[in-house]
């Protein structure tokens, strides 16, 4: 690794982070993008996903008084599926065409953050639980 890549990713890690903190989330969508321009896919998935585990443990830990945990418990078999089949797919699929993936995926969701759509409300069936 060259200084230059390392000064990079530090600075992409930090304001990735600085951004969680400020907003609460967003760490992902700053840091995955930006560091595979320099690491593999399946490099910096696994190194985030740690990351923002860390930070979210240690925020849970802090507030588990404050957890809601009926909506937690709706969510697990979908966070179950969705790890094994991102697992899957992180280890079969070709790195070339995962980042090809990835980049599709940030300019169409950014075209659909500049779309002027209306604004969505709340699942009628997730505010049963609150």
């Amino acid at each position: 690794m060259t200084p230059e890549t390392a000064v990079y990713s530090g600075l992409v890690v930090l304001l990735a982070y600085w951004v969680r903190g400020m907003a609460g989330f967003g760490s992902g969508l700053i840091a995955v993008p930006l560091l595979t321009l320099m690491w593999p896919v399946t490099i910096v998935v696994p190194v985030v996903v740690v990351l923002d585990y860390l930070g979210s443990a240690s925020q849970g830990i802090k507030n588990v008084d404050q957890v809601a945990w009926p909506e937690q418990l709706v969510l697990i078999p979908f966070m179950i599926v969705g790890v094994a089949v991102g697992l899957w797919l992180l280890y079969t699929v070709p790195t070339s065409l995962l980042a090809k993936i990835l980049g599709g995926f940030v300019i169409v969701y950014a075209i659909y953050q500049m779309l002027p759509l209306p604004e969505l409300r709340g699942s009628r069936v997730a505010a049963t639980y609150c």
